[in-house]
């Protein structure tokens, strides 16, 4: 009566009674002990991932789930490509360009922002900028050039050089 109970006991197993709920009664009735245990243990035991955010998003009329899982591949080639490459489908699409709109809007209002913190010169205001190899009043010669205080100075600069 043991193995009765227990084989009662994982048909109501709390693991698999979501998936068993959801499958015709007469396949329920054909699984062993042995498969419903390596189905339990397959559901306990999920794979992990290095990256794994999950987050809810709940909108005015329902409600929207957002996984994104990283890490190595562990699937084989021939799974890899049995699986297909599903990245241009509708949903993917909109996302994507959803995403890449977000971030292009993103980096312009910062570069925005910064340079509006930055200070404005003017090109027609003069910056005089002292010239150290210049030693004589003889070698300070130029048309933006003056001497000034045993300095040679050099008013064409920008002062962004």
């Amino acid at each position: 009566m043991t193995s009765d109970s227990s084989s009662r006991a994982i048909r109501f197993d709390p693991f698999l009674s979501r998936l068993l709920n959801r499958m015709p009664e007469s396949m329920v009735e054909s699984f062993s002990d042995a498969q419903l245990e390596a189905l339990r243990s397959a559901m306990v035991n999920p794979a992990r991932h290095k990256l794994d955010i999950r987050l809810s998003i709940p909108t005015p009329f329902k409600r929207f789930y957002l996984v994104f899982l990283a890490g190595p591949e562990r699937r084989s080639k021939e799974r890899r490509l049995s699986d297909g490459f599903r990245l241009w489908t509708p949903a993917n699409t909109i996302f994507l360009t959803l995403l890449l709109t977000s971030l292009i809007v993103t980096l312009y209002n910062g570069f925005y922002l910064a340079s509006s913190l930055t200070p404005e010169v003017s090109a027609d205001e003069s910056h005089p900028t002292a010239l150290p190899w210049v030693k004589s009043e003889q070698g300070c010669t130029g048309k933006y050039r003056q001497w000034e205080d045993g300095f040679c100075f050099d008013s064409e600069h920008s002062p962004d050089f």
